[in-house]
């Protein structure tokens, strides 16, 4: 029982309880902040995918279509080589 309380220990918020309780508006005002910044890392992240699927659909097309002297040619105008 004591391992379990010492975990207890570890894991708990380190805030102070206050008499009369926590302003509403605060509390929402901090959680639409957190809300909009996991929104906007979110976004960037799908824009990221996006981007990198795009570039491997183009090279993956220009491999295919490529029909040249230098087979790297391809690598290195996409920017996967040198």
């Amino acid at each position: 029982m004591a391992e379990c309380d010492a975990e207890w220990e570890l894991c708990k918020e380190n805030i102070q309880p206050l008499r009369q309780g926590r302003s509403v508006s605060a509390l929402h005002q901090a959680l639409c902040q957190q809300q909009e910044g996991n929104h906007t890392a979110l976004n960037q992240q799908k824009q990221s995918v996006h981007q990198t699927s795009r570039l491997y659909f183009t090279f993956e097309s220009e491999l295919r279509l490529y029909d040249g002297d230098d087979p790297l040619d391809v690598w290195v105008r996409c920017g996967l080589l040198g």
